[in-house]
């Protein structure tokens, strides 16, 4: 697997369908596409920073959300959105 290919390959707008189409349909009604476009540029931050713990990971995400008062992120949601980010990069891989 050529890392930068699947990298090259990473569209914002596929990968915000692609995790709306994963999340569960009453979660999905919380979110609309810029909340989605928002967890992406926040995991981007994220993997600029190399933070590898998951709950790390996860925590910051919250907190990023809190304090731009992005309330459709959530505690009971936030792992959906991360669950949804990674089986669309999986996908890339195949």
């Amino acid at each position: 697997m050529d890392i930068d290919k699947v990298l090259e390959s990473y569209d914002d707008d596929e990968a915000i369908k692609f995790i709306l189409n994963t999340l569960p349909t009453d979660i999905r009604q919380q979110f609309t596409e810029d909340d989605i476009q928002y967890f992406l540029d926040v995991i981007y931050i994220l993997d600029e920073s190399c933070i590898i713990d998951p709950d790390e990971f996860r925590s910051k995400i919250l907190s990023y959300a809190k304090k731009d008062e992005i309330t459709a992120i959530t505690a009971n949601n936030v792992d959906y959105l991360i669950d949804g980010e990674a089986a669309y990069f999986k996908s890339l891989c195949e």
